[in-house]
């Protein structure tokens, strides 16, 4: 019930507004929009360059383990797909 009254008093100071003060509100409201979206933006960005870092790391695990398996560098690079990535892998 306390939100209710919230938005209706929200709603009502937006439609009490005229004028310059109408201008000044609806700037403000896009601002606001266009920082939020922003936001969402670049935490999206994030969370994928967060994943393909993961990913990235999962490999390096992956390949020294075949490795330490006692696998061929070609058979790794024949599986995971990189050659020369493989060997600059190892070589760490």
């Amino acid at each position: 019930m306390e939100d209710e009254g919230k938005l209706t008093s929200g709603i009502t100071l937006a439609h009490d507004v005229n004028g310059k003060n109408k201008s000044a509100y609806e700037m403000r409201l896009k601002f606001l929009r266009d920082q939020l979206s922003n936001l969402r933006s670049e935490r999206r960005a994030g969370l994928e360059e967060g994943l393909k870092k993961g990913r990235e790391e999962e490999r390096r695990k992956i390949v020294r383990n075949m490795a330490a398996k006692g696998m061929k560098i070609t058979d790794i690079a024949d599986i995971v797909g990189l050659t020369e990535e493989v060997q600059k892998l190892l070589e760490e």
